[in-house]
Formats: structure tokens, sequence, C-alpha cells
């Protein structure tokens, strides 16, 4: 697949993940305060998502990013430690997020 190809795969997964982050953490009670919540982690959430796809050495397809309360965990398989260390200070550089739970295992 050609470098634009891949390009284009990961846009629509991350529209894909943000649209479902949007739909899946909205409260039923239609409570505004916890509207503002899981938008905002949905916004984290793909933020950390879009730097991750410009990471060179990251595969983004390999590391699967998902924000609860500003708290962000990050799961799966990197390379190496350096990497690892990397999509932790990617995610922790991101505005609103609290901590990050960096879960990733070296492949």
């Amino acid at each position: 697949m050609s470098r634009s190809g891949l390009l284009v795969v990961i846009s629509v997964l991350l529209l894909v993940n943000g649209c479902a982050s949007m739909l899946v953490s909205r409260p039923s009670s239609g409570h505004s305060a916890g509207a503002a919540v899981s938008s905002a982690d949905a916004r984290i959430t793909n933020q950390i998502n879009a730097a991750l796809v410009r990471e060179p050495g990251i595969s983004s397809l390999d590391v699967y990013v998902s924000t609860r309360q500003r708290i962000v965990t990050l799961r799966g398989h990197v390379g190496s430690q350096r990497m690892k260390n990397r999509a932790g200070e990617i995610a922790s550089s991101v505005a609103g997020v609290q901590s990050v739970r960096n879960q990733l295992r070296l492949k």
C-alpha cells in the first residue's frame, strides 16, 4: 500500500474512533457536565492518535489509546523501550491530560 493510501486508512480509522468515543461515552442522563467530560476525553484521544500517526517509529495501528476522566491509557505493542517512553511523552503533552497509564508492551 502506498504511503498516501496508508494515511487515508489511518485518517478514516481516527475519524471512526473519535465518533465512536463520543457516542459511547455520552451519558444517557443528559447532564451537561457529563457531556463536557466525555467530549474532552474524545478530544484528548483524537489528539493523541493524530500525534502518534505523525511520530516516526511508532505504528499508531499497534497502539490503542483510551481516555476516561482525562486519564489516558496506552495499550498495544511498540518496538522498543524508547518508543514506549516517547508514546507516553506524546500522550502527557496533550492539553487536558491528567495522567497517563503507559501499558504498552515491547514486541
